[in-house]
């Protein structure tokens, strides 16, 4: 192009030569060649306002496709440019050849002569040729350039996805693949069917012939997963899709297709099924009662342990609604359980876990006290995919502790019925418990009294030893029987015989101390009459 524009100018002893692309209904013009006779005059490439170089009877005439032959751009009313601006950029004369197509002006060729003066015939109809040419030939290398760009993405689409295409004659039964084949597949391409199909593993032939074979038929399309070797023995996973080429009476002719390379993805799907079979024993083998829960509050997945703490199979329970489930549910009291699954509530609390026990009464009408935790699920964007629960049958928990509490309680009442003053201990000795003969005699609190408050009803000189020995004890974890002087309530002291005894655990070591204080008062005094 710009060979055929210094030529012009040459020949027409132009002052500069320009070539536009016009888009009249946004007012621009976009210079792209420009050919100058020297660089002392200004570049016109690049966009312009139609409006400043034509008045409306110009653009008129323009968008009509005539020539437009001005020997003075002083005094011609088509140009509404000033001129000092035309005198600037060595404008004196213009001949411009405007080109439409379809209706649309889309071009224009402009050759300028610096000087006022007359442009022969010959001139006029020289550029009315060359501007149809010029701009077929604009447009042929614009399209050869948008095509050179498409498959130049298309080549790093098809490559970034690793894939590549191929086409097989049914004629000849030759196959041609693109370019980057040989990158991919890492094998330099098969020349024909028999060659492609020995690529493929044995295990997998059968399918591809059958996938071809009903294409041709009647689906036209195909798609399927084979395994093909690479140069390393390595086998990868390739993802082929395509259509059938047919003619005109409809006889298949060719299959065009491609192929990815799918082999990370089939290795993440296998780790994937790997980790969710590993999950699902997991589960499957918990003591502990499993449930998911849709965003809409049905069961989707039930595992071994939650069928028998709700006495349901899962079969039962998937896609039942939570509100509705084939057992009865009651509150720890006993009165019937009107509080709901706390689902929207749930759904709204972030990672917040909610606990609850209740009661369940199977169909076959035995009861079990279930605990229950239940939290949402979300995706990493925060939607919510739905909850899960897990429960645990704490019927026998609850006996032991109910079993442990009237243990406690009878211990304590007959602790309160004994005339001796009794405590307990933690393994450093720390008091925490006294019958009520101790804070009967002594007068204290039991506020008062626990921790190490007991040393204040000891008389003051038989607290350091009384203290040591108890310490001495508690490090030994040996049984403790001394005497000693215990305040009572009207500042009188008594004496006491003191004796403790430690309960171990399985492995030996004290959990707890029991303590007792016996008044001896009387006997002491017959023995130092004695």
């Amino acid at each position: 192009m710009q060979r055929v524009g210094v030529r012009l100018a040459r020949y027409l002893n132009l002052s500069r030569c320009d070539f536009s692309v016009v888009q009249e209904e946004a007012d621009r013009i976009t210079t792209i060649y420009d050919w100058r006779v020297n660089d002392e005059l200004p570049s016109m490439l690049g966009e312009h306002q139609i409006s400043t170089f034509l008045s409306a009877a110009g653009r008129q005439q323009y968008r009509m496709g005539q020539m437009t032959v001005v020997n003075d751009v002083r005094h011609d009313p088509l140009i509404s440019a000033p001129p000092e601006l035309m005198a600037q950029l060595g404008i004196g004369a213009v001949v411009d050849a405007p080109y439409v197509e379809e209706g649309r002006w889309t071009f224009l060729l402009s050759a300028c002569r610096p000087q006022a003066g007359m442009w022969h015939a010959d001139e006029i109809e020289l550029l009315r040729d060359l501007t149809g040419r010029i701009y077929i030939r604009l447009e042929r290398a614009r399209a050869e350039e948008a095509l050179r760009k498409s498959e130049e993405h298309l080549r790093l689409a098809t490559d970034a996805a690793q894939m590549y295409s191929w086409e097989l004659d049914f004629k000849t039964l030759a196959t041609t693949y693109s370019e980057n084949t040989e990158r991919i597949t890492g094998l330099k391409p098969p020349a024909n069917s028999a060659q492609a199909n020995a690529l493929i593993h044995p295990d997998d032939r059968a399918l591809v012939e059958r996938a071809f074979a009903e294409a041709i038929m009647a689906q036209d399309t195909f798609s399927f997963e084979v395994r093909a070797p690479r140069t390393n023995d390595q086998l990868d996973w390739y993802l082929v899709t395509g259509v059938i080429d047919r003619d005109k009476e409809g006889a298949p002719l060719r299959a065009i297709g491609v192929s990815q390379n799918i082999t990370e993805r089939k290795a993440a799907e296998a780790a994937l099924r790997a980790n969710e079979a590993r999950q699902a024993i997991i589960l499957e083998t918990m003591a502990e009662g499993v449930v998911s829960i849709d965003p809409h509050g049905r069961f989707l997945s039930v595992n071994a342990a939650a069928e028998r703490v709700l006495g349901v199979s899962r079969t039962e329970l998937v896609g039942v609604s939570v509100m509705e489930p084939p057992f009865r549910r009651f509150a720890l009291d006993g009165e019937p359980w009107g509080q709901r699954p706390p689902l929207a509530e749930v759904a709204t609390s972030g990672d917040r876990v909610f606990h609850n026990d209740y009661v369940i009464e199977r169909r076959d009408g035995s009861q079990v006290i279930v605990s229950r935790n239940i939290t949402a699920l979300r995706a990493t964007d925060g939607t919510l995919l739905g909850f899960v629960s897990t429960l645990s049958d704490i019927t026998e928990q609850k006996r032991i502790e109910a079993s442990l509490r009237d243990s406690e309680e009878r211990f304590r009442t007959v602790a309160n019925l004994l005339p001796d003053l009794l405590w307990s201990s933690d393994p450093k000795g720390a008091t925490g418990w006294y019958n009520q003969r101790w804070l009967e005699y002594t007068g204290q609190t039991l506020a008062a009294a626990v921790q190490q408050g007991w040393l204040a009803a000891v008389h003051v000189d038989d607290r350091v030893g009384a203290y040591r020995h108890l310490q001495k004890t508690a490090d030994q974890g040996m049984p403790l029987r001394q005497e000693l002087r215990l305040r009572r309530g009207d500042d009188v002291y008594h004496w006491f015989l003191v004796q403790v005894q430690s309960i171990f655990d399985d492995a030996g070591q004290v959990v707890r101390w029991f303590g007792a204080a016996t008044d001896i008062h009387e006997q002491r005094i017959v023995r130092n009459m004695l």
